[in-house]
C-alpha cells in the first residue's frame, strides 16, 4: 500500500511539472521541444527565468532612478524588490516546485526562499545602480567619523627624552595602525583599535638635540651635560634636561645649539609620515608644537602641514607672541605650503 502511495505521488509530481511545462510553452508561444532543447531540466530553466528578470528589474531601476539622490536611490531599490517578492518571485519558486499554499509546516521554508531572493535582487541591483555621484561620496565623507591623535612626542621631543623615552616616530605610526608596543618592563601594550590618522608633533624648539647626544661620535662627547644624557639612572639624565631649560633664559652659546641635530630629526619626522601613509586606510601629517610659556601660563599650538614637499623647518617659540607664529605659517603659505594651528591647552 505504501509503495502505490508513493507511486501515485510520483505520478502525480510529474503530471503537474508537465502541466507547468505546458504552461511556460503556451506563455512563450513555442511547443514543449523548443523548451527541452534550449533547456535541459527544470533548474536550468529556473535559472534563466530569474536570470532574465533579474535583468529586467536593473535596466528599470537604472533608468527610473538615474537622477535620485543616492539616500533616496538606496531605499527605492530595497522598496521595488517587496513587488517582486509578491510577483514574480513567487512565480518561480512556483515553477521550481515550491509549494505556496497548503502545507502550513513548510510555509517557513518557502517565505525563507522568498526572502532570500528578494535580498539577492537588491544585492545585484544594489551594485549596478545604487552607486554613489562624487559629489555624493565627498559629502558623505564629510559626515563620516574619524579617531587618531594629533598631540604626541617621541624621543625628538626633548622632555619625552628626560623621561627616558626611546621611541621613534617610526614606532609611533606602527602602534597607532594597531601593532603592540614593548614597554621597559618587559611587557606590551596595545590599542583596542587601529587609529585612522595620526600626527607625530614633537617640541620645535631644540628638536632631537639631547637625543643627539648618545651619538658615540658627538663632537661635544667630554660636555659634562652630553655625559648626564647618556646615564641611565632618570634622575641623572633629568638634570641634562633641566640644564637645556635654563639655557633658554640666556643668549650665550651652549652646546644645546645645534641647527644640524634639529634639521636631521625634522627630515626623520617629515619622512616617517611619508612612509606610514596609506590612502584612504591610515592619514599621517608632518607637523610639530609650538611651546610658548608666557608668564608660566602654557600657550602650546600644534601645526600641522597639509602635505609633506618643501617643508620649513619648525619654529621655536622664542619670544613666545602667537603673532610669531601667524606671520611663520602665513609666508610660507605664499609659497604653497598650508598648515594649521591647533592649541592643545
Amino acid at each position: 500500500m505504501a509503495q502505490m502511495k508513493k507511486e501515485t505521488k510520483q505520478r502525480r509530481n510529474r503530471a503537474e511539472t508537465e502541466r507547468r511545462l505546458i504552461d511556460v510553452a503556451h506563455g512563450a508561444g513555442v511547443n514543449r521541444g523548443n523548451i527541452y532543447h534550449y533547456f535541459g531540466s527544470r533548474q536550468e530553466r529556473v535559472r534563466a527565468a530569474i536570470n532574465r528578470r533579474f535583468e529586467a528589474v536593473v535596466e528599470s531601476l537604472k533608468a527610473s532612478k538615474r537622477d535620485t539622490p543616492f539616500v533616496a536611490r538606496r531605499l527605492d531599490t530595497f522598496r521595488a524588490t517587496e513587488t517582486i517578492y509578491y510577483s514574480q518571485l513567487r512565480a518561480l519558486l512556483v515553477l521550481d516546485g515550491a509549494t505556496v499554499r497548503g502545507q502550513p509546516g513548510r510555509r517557513r521554508s518557502m517565505i525563507n526562499n522568498l526572502i532570500h531572493c528578494q535580498l539577492l535582487i537588491a544585492a545585484i541591483v544594489g551594485c549596478t545602480i545604487v552607486t554613489p555621484t562624487e559629489a555624493e561620496e565627498t559629502r558623505d565623507a564629510a559626515d563620516n567619523v574619524y579617531f587618531g591623535d594629533i598631540h604626541i612626542h617621541t624621543r625628538c621631543s626633548n622632555d619625552a627624552f628626560a623621561f627616558m623615552t626611546n621611541r621613534t616616530p617610526d614606532d609611533t605610526y606602527r602602534f597607532a595602525r594597531g601593532e603592540p608596543l614593548d614597554q621597559v618592563g618587559g611587557s606590551s601594550i596595545k590599542l583596542h583599535a587601529p587609529l585612522d590618522f595620526m600626527a607625530v608633533t614633537d617640541h620645535a624648539e631644540s628638536l632631537g638635540v639631547l637625543h643627539s647626544f648618545l651619538n658615540p661620535d658627538h663632537p661635544n662627547s667630554d660636555d659634562k651635560v652630553v655625559q648626564m644624557t647618556r646615564s641611565k639612572d632618570p634622575a641623572t639624565r633629568f638634570q641634562a634636561f633641566y640644564e637645556w631649560r635654563k639655557s633658554r633664559r640666556s643668549d650665550e652659546p651652549s652646546v644645546f645649539d645645534d641647527p644640524a641635530a634639529v634639521s636631521y630629526a625634522w627630515q626623520d619626522i617629515v619622512a616617517a609620515a611619508d612612509r606610514h601613509y596609506e590612502p584612504g586606510k591610515f592619514t599621517t601629517f608632518a607637523a610639530y608644537e609650538w611651546t610658548a610659556s608666557k608668564n608660566l601660563g602654557n600657550l602650546h599650538r600644534n601645526v600641522i602641514f597639509e602635505h609633506t614637499d618643501d617643508l620649513p623647518l619648525p619654529l621655536p617659540a622664542e619670544n613666545h607672541e602667537p603673532e610669531t607664529l601667524w606671520s611663520y605659517m602665513e609666508s610660507h603659505r605664499q609659497r604653497g605650503v598650508d598648515s594649521l594651528a591647533i592649541p592643545h591647552n
